[in-house]
């Protein structure tokens, strides 16, 4: 246990996927390897040009994950696996740590305004949040105070560019409480021959004062999602970027053209529907965490049906 303004400098590891060449083993039976990163993921690389540390983690924490690793005489006696003197060997699963990871949420606190001078390489989040201190300490909306569990930065994992705007996006929504959004989502293959190599696309804008052809575009955000393919996840988190856009008490007036979002919503805002049938809810994740952001935020929620490809300029 450690601080909450305490500097921790973690050295990178990352899994080692092909060193057991078994193609037949569940996630528990597959050896778990890690190695040092070779430097080229943009986290700091302090050292350089000897063998120290490649890559190095830097940022303030308030608390670290601990786990067990065999010893540095251990070598497994397998002859299916590649080995190499710079592995380690987790006693824990990778899939469970993973899993610890992302279930733990305050490993990942971090308090910018607090960051001491001296850091030598921060990320281009860490900058603007900052920078934009003030706001993110004193928000009237949920999703953008820094000290709440629902901070944005809490809430996603990926690319710092497209979190910087959902935060700038909410910060021009702050003064307003009626919005109006027309959402879409999207699946397409990224190789005709494949059926694993695809991407899924959300995007959304908000309309309620906007005049099609007229005047400066409105506000709208874009962006992609990772695993478990879906067009219906991706239009599931279009409307929770949405909603994390808006401050607390507003009202939101949702157009889109995917029923089976309509629907789902229903089922998960309905009171008397039990935990057991939301988790059975495919993509039950995003719909709980919209559920707790309707509700912790106080917001009115209506979405309505569009058609598609109905000549609805804002739907096109």
């Amino acid at each position: 246990m450690i601080g909450i303004k305490d500097l921790t400098y973690r050295t990178h590891y990352i899994p080692v996927l092909d060193a057991d060449t078994r193609t037949n083993l569940t996630p528990k039976k597959v050896t778990p390897i890690l190695r040092p990163c070779p430097g080229q993921c943009g986290h700091s690389v302090p050292f350089s040009g000897d063998l120290r540390p490649k890559c190095i983690i830097v940022s303030l924490t308030s608390q670290l994950i601990l786990f067990n690793v065999h010893a540095k005489k251990f070598i497994p006696n397998k002859n299916f696996l590649k080995l190499e003197k710079t592995f380690i060997f987790p006693v824990t699963p990778l899939h469970m740590l993973r899993t610890l990871a992302f279930s733990f949420t305050k490993h990942r606190l971090i308090i910018p305004n607090v960051l001491p001078s001296t850091v030598p390489i921060l990320s281009t989040l860490d900058s603007y949040l900052n920078a934009n201190s003030e706001i993110f300490n004193n928000s009237i909306n949920l999703n953008l105070n820094i000290s709440s569990p629902l901070f944005i930065n809490n809430i996603f994992v990926g690319n710092r560019d497209l979190i910087i705007q959902l935060l700038e996006i909410a910060k021009q929504f702050l003064l307003r409480k009626n919005f109006t959004f027309y959402t879409d989502g999207s699946l397409t293959s990224l190789d005709v021959n494949s059926s694993t190599q695809t991407q899924m696309g959300f995007a959304w804008i908000e309309i309620t004062d906007a005049t099609p052809n007229l005047g400066p575009p409105p506000p709208s955000y874009k962006g992609a999602l990772s695993f478990n393919p879906s067009s219906t996840k991706a239009e599931v988190y279009a409307l929770l970027t949405a909603i994390i856009a808006v401050p607390d008490d507003s009202e939101l007036d949702v157009f889109t053209d995917s029923l089976n979002v309509i629907h789902t919503f229903h089922v998960v805002m309905n009171k008397l529907t039990s935990t057991r049938r939301i988790l059975k809810c495919n993509n039950h994740l995003a719909w709980r965490l919209i559920d707790i952001l309707i509700t912790k935020k106080s917001l009115i929620v209506r979405l309505h049906k569009v058609k598609a490809h109905s000549n609805d300029y804002w739907n096109e």
